[in-house]
């Protein structure tokens, strides 16, 4: 159950390396019109057909607040009652993640460890029910930052862990090294990745003209400039407002990307001399 649109999820598939059979292991639905109307018995008649059918080890909800009407205790007990309804369906006893959103900072907010689980948004409830609560934070306020740091806020089987830092990419997560956790528990702004340069771009392309696929472009620049794939396409917008539209030039019509051709520059020519003998 999820409510990433089609044309991104696509592309991000698309980017995806050794996905052969995929299908058998993952299923993904469209965002319903109405929300995951779990409320509603015909819904959930459709959605426990579907959990039959696939019998899932793991089914993630993405977002709860899609699930539920208000953010009240009652509308959390009954989004849970109805959804172990749905999972219930299928013989293989699946566990269930579930996707929710921090509610909105405030000046003094401090929390860290355990007391990070007190900023999710609406109810307790949703903290009481879960077995564990995992709370994932933006490194940065930089918009170009594709580092995330995550806690453990609850285990009830087993050890919290300490926190740990990772970049988001294509598919998959990578853990950051040397991260400046000093700087992240102060709020330092020198905490935020590099961005994309000039140079950068140059090295992807060479500083030649043949065109490349936007998708293998990104890749390489994210490899490159060390950044995160959204600051990486970000950089690679050819329309008006790209940083780096001046030098990039999109294929009419495809996905291809190549640098501008640039004059070359103009060679001195030497005026003669005048000499004049006395």
């Amino acid at each position: 159950m999820a409510r990433t649109c089609l044309t991104r999820l696509h592309r991000d598939i698309e980017e995806l390396q050794n996905i052969e059979g995929l299908d058998d292991w993952i299923r993904i639905s469209s965002p319903p019109a109405y929300g995951l109307a779990l409320s509603n018995p015909l819904f959930r008649a459709e959605l426990k057909a579907m959990i039959r059918d696939f019998q899932p080890h793991l089914v993630i909800v993405d977002p709860w607040n899609s699930c539920v009407r208000d953010a009240m205790e009652k509308d959390f007990q009954e989004g849970f009652a109805r959804l172990r309804e749905v999972l219930a369906e299928s013989p293989t006893e699946p566990a269930c993640l579930i996707l929710h959103h921090l509610r909105k900072p405030k000046s003094d907010d401090r929390h860290k460890g355990r007391n990070l689980a007190h900023l999710l948004s609406g109810s307790y409830v949703l903290v009481s029910v879960a077995r564990s609560v995992f709370v994932m934070q933006p490194a940065s306020d930089d918009t170009e930052d594709a580092r995330v740091v995550v806690t453990c806020a609850k285990n009830n089987d087993g050890e919290l862990g300490p926190r740990s830092a990772w970049r988001r990419g294509t598919g998959k997560f990578e853990e950051v090294d040397a991260f400046d956790w000093e700087a992240f528990d102060s709020g330092s702004s020198s905490s935020r990745e590099p961005k994309v340069k000039e140079e950068h771009l140059r090295q992807v392309f060479g500083n030649g003209l043949a065109p490349i696929k936007m998708s293998e472009a990104a890749a390489a620049l994210m490899e490159v400039a060390d950044v995160g794939r959204s600051a990486a396409y970000k950089a690679l917008e050819t329309g008006e407002g790209g940083r780096f539209a001046h030098i990039l030039l999109r294929q009419p019509g495809t996905a291809m990307l190549s640098l501008r051709p640039t004059a070359e520059p103009r060679a001195e020519v030497s005026k003669p001399s005048i000499r004049s003998d006395s």
